[in-house]
């Protein structure tokens, strides 16, 4: 199937090089419109495999490392933090932070406050 193809080099050039539909099809060898029609053929529009890319990695990234926001946020293939925050509300309804912080395991102290 095309769409994991396509998600392939999306995952590939996420946050180093062109997450274009067009650069994506000349990775691929194939024509633009060829790549949306079969994408559509297989339900699943190019910029729906793409946000699913970004997700998975901007979660992967929130809860595995500390890197500041605006890192996260390039490296997903955003311009700004700003974006990754309203991509994050779609997402998941919480701020990257939130879900940053939720995904941390509770330090002792935590537990202590807490019981």
């Amino acid at each position: 199937m095309l769409t994991g193809k396509v998600r392939a080099v999306l995952d590939q050039s996420l946050g180093t090089g062109s997450t274009e539909l067009a650069d994506v099809a000349k990775m691929l060898a194939l024509h633009p419109r060829t790549v949306q029609r079969q994408l559509g053929v297989e339900g699943q529009p190019f910029a729906s495999i793409l946000d699913d890319v970004r997700r998975a990695r901007a979660r992967a990234y929130l809860t595995t490392t500390d890197m500041p926001l605006s890192q996260v946020a390039h490296l997903v293939g955003f311009s700004e933090q700003a974006v990754l925050t309203r991509c994050a509300w779609r997402w998941w309804g919480r701020t990257p932070s939130a879900v940053r912080r939720e995904s941390r395991p509770l330090s002792g102290s935590a537990l202590r406050d807490r019981g």
